[in-house]
């Protein structure tokens, strides 16, 4: 009898260890309700209201660029998980320039010692410490596409 209950204990303790995770995988598809603005930091910037219920989330803010081109016609190009090219600004290796990205959700900060700050529309936003593909996208954030030299 005592070998039965060991056998039943065991089973049990592998029932709970698997089931304890069956939760935790990665979100495939995220609903959110509410907007986000994002900008493309050209001199005139050019501001997206986006209806965060119409785009799913599946790969960061990157998901949102690809909702702009298919409903805005917003043109970029993404490589390798890195953005070279949105609306009007690229990615000039010869000349040091380089798409950079900001963002108003503390998460995603860049916490090096290469962390920038931008002013935009009365709030501080911060240079992105992910790729654009992990960017976390949330209701009224502000994601900001600008540009750096180095």
């Amino acid at each position: 009898m005592k070998g039965k209950s060991n056998v039943v204990m065991l089973l049990a303790a592998v029932f709970a260890a698997l089931t304890l995770f069956a939760g935790c995988g990665p979100e495939e598809n995220v609903s959110i309700n509410g907007s986000m603005r994002f900008v493309i930091g050209t001199p005139t910037p050019t501001v997206y209201t986006v209806d965060l219920d119409k785009v799913d989330i599946t790969e960061g803010a990157l998901s949102v660029i690809k909702y702009l081109h298919e409903t805005e016609g917003l043109e970029y190009t993404a490589q390798t998980g890195f953005l070279t090219r949105v609306g009007d600004l690229a990615q000039d290796d010869a000349a040091g320039v380089y798409l950079y990205l900001y963002t108003s959700v503390p998460a995603d900060f860049d916490v090096s010692v290469y962390q920038e700050t931008l002013d935009y529309d009365g709030q501080t936003l911060t240079s992105s410490g992910v790729s654009v593909t992990e960017m976390t996208v949330e209701k009224d954030c502000v994601i900001y596409i600008g540009t750096i030299i180095f």
